[in-house]
């Protein structure tokens, strides 16, 4: 009886995987291959700035954002994380993450074509992504909502 009941389940189980695995073929061929895939891609992206570059609203919101690229450091750092005395539970504060910042100097590039842009940007996830080395070899939790 004990076996009936496990070939059951597993046979279930198989007939399930089956299944599944049938359903994400059409779904995974409707992913697009080129990049970038969201919020904007290659046929929407020349409407999108051509907008932002001669629409009055969009051309000053574009302006802040070159602005703000322009502002953040040309050398980021990963700081907070000195000698700690607090339990490994407590998340170290008042680390620089720069993944936002990174974004915004990657939309600049996108829009101007500047590579002084896409190289903040590059520069900016080594140092967040350092931000989470340093945590891991502290034994730290990364807090970055303080």
């Amino acid at each position: 009886m004990c076996r009936i009941t496990i070939a059951s389940v597993l046979s279930v189980f198989a007939f399930g995987a089956l299944a599944a695995a049938g359903e994400d073929v059409p779904w995974q061929a409707k992913i697009r291959k080129d990049h970038p895939r969201m919020f904007f891609n290659a046929e929407t992206w020349p409407a999108i700035k051509a907008r932002a570059l001669s629409d009055g609203y969009a051309r000053v919101r574009l302006g802040f954002l070159l602005k703000a690229a322009d502002a953040y450091p040309a050398e980021p750092v990963c700081s907070g994380y000195g000698p700690v005395s607090t339990p490994p539970s407590t998340p170290v504060p008042n680390v620089n993450e720069f993944g936002a910042q990174a974004a915004r100097c990657a939309l600049a590039w996108r829009f101007t074509g500047n590579p002084d842009y896409l190289e903040k940007a590059r520069k900016m996830l080594v140092a967040s992504a350092a931000a989470y080395r340093a945590a891991y070899a502290n034994r730290r939790a990364v807090h970055w909502y303080s």
